[in-house]
């Protein structure tokens, strides 16, 4: 997803890569958030530098994490894949960008629904 901002991706094992992208006036920094809902204070932290932490579920902004729907839906994808089944993923994802970028704005609609 570019939405007009040059972006790098920075592999972070054992977890998912960091995304940092930017335009003029607009930096951001995003995450694939676990569907536990734990870390939230590690997630804080490492998005400081850039501001105010949000989420992104089901191309929706969320101020705090999504936590019973996403963790549910982990659960049953989960056990769909042990089948052999390959349904797709909806990752909630943590965003923080400084305070020129508008979130509204992105069309999250790309990373909504992703492969297993």
């Amino acid at each position: 997803m570019r939405s007009g901002m040059s972006t790098q991706i920075v592999p972070e094992p054992p977890s998912s890569d960091v995304v940092h992208a930017g335009s003029p006036g607009c930096r951001m920094w995003a995450r694939e958030y676990t569907p536990y809902g734990t870390y939230l204070s590690d997630f804080q932290d490492a998005a400081k530098p850039y501001g105010r932490l949000y989420f992104v579920y089901g191309n929706q902004l969320y101020d705090r994490p999504p936590k019973v729907v996403p963790l549910l839906r982990f659960y049953v994808a989960r056990e769909l894949a042990r089948a052999g089944l390959r349904p797709k993923r909806k990752p909630v994802v943590a965003v923080a960008v400084t305070a020129r970028c508008n979130l509204r704005r992105i069309d999250w609609r790309q990373i909504a629904e992703v492969p297993w």
